[in-house]
């Protein structure tokens, strides 16, 4: 949605009440190249000013050095930003809670997500990206937080990043918003994931490959889990798509 227009992205959240439901998932910063021009919003604004070398980034997610090529996280566009905060405004006047993943991973060797970028900004800077996100959303009352995605299993650096991340978001005080869930891989509950599922407040059932894991026996799972968590279905397999789809949009 933030890469839509103000009028795409009203039209959509209404066409979303219009059919009774109230929540969205939305990666705040796009990556994957089947969505909308990413990384710029519906603005053409890029969410970071700088690459990790210090040069001015252009919004290519194309790298020869990612260490020094990838946009530095810290250095924030604010002309993007204030039109996600548009969007996070008008999701919550007309009651939308958002499931909200600040640095969408990205499922294991794609281009979906955001991981490469997280390893080559390092820690301490995805740490303070963490933090600066959940400090300017800090009185948002609609947003649930969305880690890992798509990844359930993660290498030790990728683990490190991915764990600073995750501590800057929870570092920042007197945040209305204090729900965290996960979309880790197919066939696991967010609280399964063994490095950060302790970290989780929903526990939200992901599955994909229903002859594998059900989402009634993964749903279970969730609703048995010990201490007791709210569960709900994150996601299950999609009508057109999947192995159990009709092949159709």
């Amino acid at each position: 949605m933030i890469s839509q227009s103000v009028e795409g992205y009203q039209a959509f959240i209404n066409n979303t009440i219009s059919h009774g439901y109230n929540s969205i998932e939305m990666h705040v910063l796009n990556h994957d190249p089947r969505g909308n021009h990413p990384p710029f919003n519906g603005n053409g604004d890029i969410p970071f000013l700088k690459r990790l070398n210090g040069s001015n980034w252009d919004g290519s997610l194309t790298y020869t050095d990612t260490s020094a090529q990838a946009p530095d996280l810290t250095t924030p566009n604010e002309a993007y930003w204030r039109f996600v905060d548009s969007f996070l405004f008008y999701c919550e006047s007309r009651g939308i809670e958002v499931f909200f993943f600040p640095a969408y991973a990205g499922y294991a060797d794609s281009n979906q997500g955001w991981m490469a970028e997280l390893l080559g900004n390092g820690a301490a800077k995805s740490r303070a990206y963490g933090a600066w996100i959940a400090n300017r959303y800090k009185n948002q009352k609609n947003i649930i937080w969305m880690l890992l995605g798509d990844m359930g299993h993660f290498t030790a650096t990728e683990k490190e990043v991915e764990g600073a991340l995750i501590a800057g978001l929870k570092s920042v005080a007197g945040q209305l918003s204090t729900e965290y869930s996960a979309e880790a891989n197919p066939g696991q509950n967010s609280t399964d994931q063994e490095d950060f599922g302790d970290r989780m407040t929903l526990n939200g059932t992901y599955t994909w490959v229903p002859k594998d894991v059900s989402v009634p026996s993964l749903g279970g799972s969730a609703y048995s889990h010990k201490p007791v968590l709210p569960a709900y279905l994150l996601e299950e397999p999609y009508d057109q798509e999947g192995p159990d789809g009709n092949g159709r949009s």
